[in-house]
């Protein structure tokens, strides 16, 4: 009896040595990865004046059947191109809005507004006007923007539109999209 319950100890043992020396975990590290840069929503979030644009981002839905949001896509790893307009370029948008249609806000701001869907597409228009898909190319940079006056890019927003570049021929370094929207010549290609 003493002999056959050391037997099992002794297989007991070598099934666990087998079992331990046969679970080798060999783990490829040549595919690993690790994130450097800022994503479009982090870089905007440390910078005060895109304020309001974040606050947006965080607030527009992606698509009516989705409860993700454009600051959700935004805050992952992926190649899109935006042109985030400044706190004042909004306001901007905004009192143009309040001028030409006081019918649809009681003043230049997103608590003014009369209808809560028209204030939703407002919010949509600036978000989706401003962000282009790159899909699996690169994102764009300036470089690789369409040469041409008034070109469009090959990719459209995520309002499904083609944006256009200008390029005033006495300001080589100037670029606007749709004609009035100005890139900023300090941040551009971030």
């Amino acid at each position: 009896m003493k002999n056959k319950k050391f037997m099992q100890k002794i297989c007991m043992l070598l099934v666990a040595a087998a079992a331990l020396w046969g679970c080798k975990e060999n783990v490829d590290t040549s595919a690993r990865y690790v994130f450097k840069y800022d994503t479009i929503l982090s870089y905007l979030e440390e910078h005060e004046d895109y304020s309001t644009f974040v606050d947006l981002m965080k607030d527009v839905k992606i698509s009516f059947m989705s409860e993700s949001t454009v600051g959700q896509l935004m805050s992952a790893r992926g190649h899109y191109t935006c042109f985030a307009p400044t706190n004042n370029a909004i306001q901007e948008y905004l009192d143009t809005l309040y001028k030409e249609d006081p019918t649809l806000l009681s003043a230049p701001s997103f608590d003014a507004f009369y209808d809560e869907h028209k204030l939703d597409s407002i919010k949509r228009v600036i978000v989706c006007n401003s962000i282009i898909d790159s899909e699996m190319s690169e994102a764009y940079e300036t470089a690789n923007f369409p040469e041409l006056d008034k070109a469009e890019f090959p990719l459209a927003n995520l309002n499904d539109r083609k944006l256009t570049i200008h390029r005033p021929a006495n300001h080589p370094d100037s670029l606007y999209i749709n004609d009035v929207c100005a890139i900023s010549s300090t941040e551009r290609d971030i």
